[in-house]
């Protein structure tokens, strides 16, 4: 029953995934990440170029990521090997006079800076840009302990409302879904709550109530086969809207009914084609 959720999550090496927030990689800043099991090291050199490679040195296999940056080198911090952006390695301290050989190098892969993230391909690119969404400023990126599709279908059953403090899980008996992958719920105190999985990668929601309306899209990056990264971008206050978030992951983690979340994800097997991750 849960086969085409399933690829919500699938490994795909054409697809292109968000793994870090555009505005949390400030120069010279280096920050490790997970993606589909694999591990990389993402940074951002001196002169604003992004960066990601393989999370592992050429040399004893230490992680890049425990490194520093200089300028336009990343150094591995177990003997200093320097690498360029080419991922060649430059310099060796402990051999001053030797030119490193060209084999030795990091392995890049494909990377590119739009929409506010920076995207990483682990295989051959299936398009040029990841598909564009929505506009609105990054919020937060939060480590879920669950995969993708569960992950998905929790937020089809809390609303991120940054306008009202009630982040319990909606009754999905009153879930009246309208096409492949969308719905829409009456919920209390006059609000309406609709979300859907439109864009390859995303899910994209509004909660709209007599306070104002939580406009807010969600980009999924598959971690590990259990573990999953939602990037949140709102229109609404980012204050706000990371208070809803942190709601959120506290509702998946302890208020959530197994058996409920496991018929709004078996609902969604039955509606998604391969919108996500295709």
């Amino acid at each position: 029953m849960n086969e085409p959720i399933a690829r919500l999550s699938a490994r795909n090496p054409w697809s292109w995934y968000p793994v870090v927030a555009s505005k949390d990689l400030k120069a010279g800043k280096v920050i490790p990440v997970v993606l589909n099991g694999g591990h990389f090291v993402v940074w951002r050199s001196e002169s604003g170029r992004a960066n990601a490679w393989s999370d592992r040195c050429p040399h004893r296999g230490m992680r890049l990521s425990f490194g520093a940056t200089q300028k336009e080198e990343l150094i591995c911090p177990y003997h200093g090997w320097t690498f360029g952006t080419d991922g060649h390695c430059i310099r060796i301290p402990a051999h001053p006079g030797f030119e490193p050989s060209r084999a030795a190098r990091t392995r890049l892969y494909p990377s590119i800076e739009t929409s506010g993230y920076v995207w990483v391909c682990i295989g051959e690119p299936s398009s040029e840009t990841p598909e564009a969404g929505s506009s609105w400023p990054t919020v937060r990126s939060m480590h879920l302990p669950v995969d993708v599709p569960e992950a998905t279908a929790a937020l089809f059953m809390v609303p991120l409302d940054a306008n009202d403090a009630d982040f319990a899980p909606i009754d999905i008996s009153a879930i009246n879904w309208s096409g492949a992958g969308a719905m829409s719920v009456i919920l209390p105190n006059e609000r309406i709550f609709s979300a859907s999985l439109t864009k390859a990668g995303a899910l994209s929601a509004f909660c709209q109530g007599p306070r104002g309306t939580a406009r807010y899209e969600i980009r999924f990056q598959p971690a590990a086969h259990d573990a999953c990264v939602v990037h949140l971008a709102s229109a609404n206050d980012p204050v706000a809207m990371n208070r809803a978030l942190v709601a959120f992951r506290h509702t998946l983690l302890h208020q959530i009914d197994a058996k409920k979340l496991s018929a709004v994800r078996a609902a969604l097997a039955e509606r998604l084609p391969d919108q996500v991750s295709n």
